[in-house]
């Protein structure tokens, strides 16, 4: 028996390593050539054969039951394996991304496939939040080094699709339907009190804009367009919550509109007057500013009310108005190293810079 099962561990981890090998050197290398050559479109052939691509990767992921709970760790396929095709599933993305010269048909064939990784990627997000749940409440000594070493393949497992959640659910904001509502889905994550209306947008198949409302009888409930879809919708809406999600979001947020409008016939730049015409631009630019702003302040001052300073202890200071030229003291229990270290690390504002300077320096990198 022990035998056996040392053969199909064996198996297993040649095709999890033979495969992963193939998909790096055969198609993954070519998709990231095709990401860094800067290519703004690709033929009807070539869009047929990543499409083809794009199904067989998710039948893949969809057939993998490395998930299950009854499924043996050495039966697993590797992390590595579904790390390269995840990558594979977000270059095909990336190259395939919907522009103004694209055709109806290509709209829809992208949007469909868009919808097909959305459920197959929700569906792992469900299992591994149940099955981490029975593994935790299973305390018999015997499993516990198993249930362990399961729990720790399910966290590394979850923290590969959270890398790849944010980018899906951007593509999904713009590209899915918009009858689906999963973009209203998404605004009313990050925000609750706003309200739609029509209006003509950069993107031609997008007709709702959005905006704040104090109006009770403006704000949009979502009791009026639930379904079975949108209930599933937000399981991976909900994960923008999280700061590396959505900042990952808002990255390719930013992608995807400005690559439009590179290719858009009127030309235009992002500019006060055309923020309107942007799908859910005022929702998301108040968030991450004025919002994390505020939520970086308060961090701060919290901080500061928590460490009192013993060398300004009789000083006439307030709590508004610090004594940070003590900060710099040898004495002080906060220094101006750790308040540095502190903003770098804990600070939504800075994270965002960091993450509109990678956009910048990525869009300069393809006009030239």
């Amino acid at each position: 028996m022990l035998i056996s099962q040392l053969v199909i561990k064996n198996k297993i981890q040649n095709f999890s390593k033979s495969s992963s090998n193939f998909l790096r050197l055969k198609l993954l290398t070519v998709l990231r050539q095709w990401c860094d050559s800067s290519r703004s479109n690709c033929t009807l052939e070539v869009r047929d054969v990543l499409t083809q691509w794009w199904v067989t990767l998710l039948n893949f992921l969809n057939s993998d039951t490395s998930l299950q709970i009854d499924t043996a760790l050495e039966l697993s396929l590797s992390i590595e394996l579904t790390s390269v095709c995840l990558e594979c599933l977000s270059k095909i993305m990336t190259i395939l991304i919907i522009l103004p010269f694209h055709s109806f048909r290509d709209m829809e064939i992208y949007s469909h496939h868009l919808l097909l990784t959305i459920h197959c990627i929700t569906n792992k997000l469900i299992l591994i939040s149940k099955n981490s749940k029975k593994l935790k409440r299973t305390n018999s000594d015997d499993k516990c080094s198993i249930n362990d070493k399961k729990l720790q393949y399910l966290n590394k497992y979850s923290s590969l699709l959270r890398a790849f959640i944010g980018k899906l659910n951007a593509y999904a904001f713009f590209y899915l339907p918009e009858d689906f509502h999963f973009d209203t889905i998404l605004l009313l994550t990050v925000s609750p009190q706003i309200s739609s209306s029509i209006q003509t947008s950069l993107f031609s198949w997008k007709k709702r804009q959005y905006k704040f409302t104090d109006d009770q009888g403006q704000m949009i409930r979502t009791e009026a367009f639930e379904n079975k879809d949108t209930k599933f919708f937000k399981i991976i809406v909900s994960y923008i919550k999280n700061d590396f999600v959505l900042m990952s979001f808002y990255w390719h947020y930013w992608y995807i509109i400005l690559q439009f409008m590179k290719f858009s016939d009127s030309n235009v730049g992002i500019k006060k007057s055309t923020l309107s015409c942007i799908p859910g631009s005022e929702i998301l630019l108040t968030h991450v500013t004025t919002r994390f702003l505020n939520s970086d302040l308060n961090k701060f001052t919290r901080i500061i009310k928590q460490t009192p300073n013993p060398r300004i202890a009789n000083e006439n200071v307030t709590e508004s108005h610090p004594n940070f030229k003590s900060l710099n003291s040898s004495n002080a229990l906060i220094t101006s190293e750790r308040i540095n270290d502190y903003v770098f690390s804990n600070f939504k504002t800075i994270k965002l810079w960091e993450c509109l300077r990678s956009l910048s320096g990525c869009i300069l990198k393809e006009n030239h």
